[in-house]
């Protein structure tokens, strides 16, 4: 499993991210799961619907429902 942060999804669905090309190239080299925790998430859909609108956000969501990811839980020792 690897745990991804918002750069990469942000610039896997904003085709104008300078880091676009790198990350479509990563996406179709990966073999394992993807993770990322809730904060992540929310960054992500923030940024996406600023930088990109409503359809990359959409997007992005759909891909988790396709299982494209898979949000990880933070546990917080008490």
């Amino acid at each position: 499993m690897i745990l991804a942060d918002s750069g990469y999804w942000i610039a896997l669905f904003d085709r104008d991210d300078r880091h676009h090309a790198r990350a479509v190239e990563v996406s179709r080299g990966l073999r394992e799961q993807l993770l990322l925790t809730r904060p992540v998430l929310m960054e992500t859909v923030y940024f996406l619907g600023a930088r990109c609108g409503s359809a990359a956000v959409q997007g992005f969501l759909a891909l988790g429902e396709r299982s494209g990811y898979r949000l990880h839980p933070l546990l917080i020792d008490q």
